[in-house]
């Protein structure tokens, strides 16, 4: 049976929901490779697969994002791993941030987000993890082309990577 899946991925949001670790830790993901942030814990990856609608939404957080905080003095989520639970195609990705309550939050405040296949090594740099896709604060859609798709199988562990901040006067939960 093939099942072909689009992805969806929303940031949470929540007031003071997470404790933040204050002492400097490395996020050692590829694309902060050497930087060092304080990190935020409670931070969790919730996957609900609707197969139905052959949707998988990924929520991470909850995360606070206070007014006018560069990349650097905000605390980051640690890198998260989604392990895929059937054979298909992830066939287009829609990323967006949400409040608490659900509201939108401008993309602003994601510096960037990225999704890594562990189980493969990347075809540029193959001392590295095949890089599926990302975005950052332009909020980069993926839209379905037909016929076009990543191949993923069951047991796949795909590292989620993310990066926040808040630029703007707003605080958002």
């Amino acid at each position: 049976m093939r099942v072909t899946v689009s992805i969806c991925i929303a940031v949470l949001l929540a007031p003071l929901a997470f404790a933040q670790q204050m002492d400097h830790a490395h996020h050692g993901g590829f694309m902060q490779e050497g930087m060092h942030h304080a990190v935020a814990t409670g931070v969790t990856l919730d996957a609900k697969v609707d197969a139905t609608a052959h949707t998988v939404t990924l929520r991470v957080g909850p995360m606070n994002l206070p007014a006018n905080t560069s990349h650097m003095n905000m605390p980051q989520p640690p890198d998260l791993v989604w392990q895929i639970p059937f054979d298909g195609w992830l066939i287009a990705y829609h990323p967006r941030m949400v409040d608490a309550a659900g509201n939108s939050v401008p993309g602003t405040v994601l510096h960037h987000t990225a999704f890594w296949n562990e189980n493969r090594s990347d075809f540029l740099c193959p001392n590295k993890e095949e890089h599926i896709f990302g975005a950052g604060s332009e909020m980069t859609d993926w839209g379905e082309v037909p016929g076009f798709g990543y191949r993923v199988q069951r047991g796949d562990n795909i590292r989620i990577e993310t990066m926040v901040y808040n630029p703007t006067p707003t605080s958002y939960d």
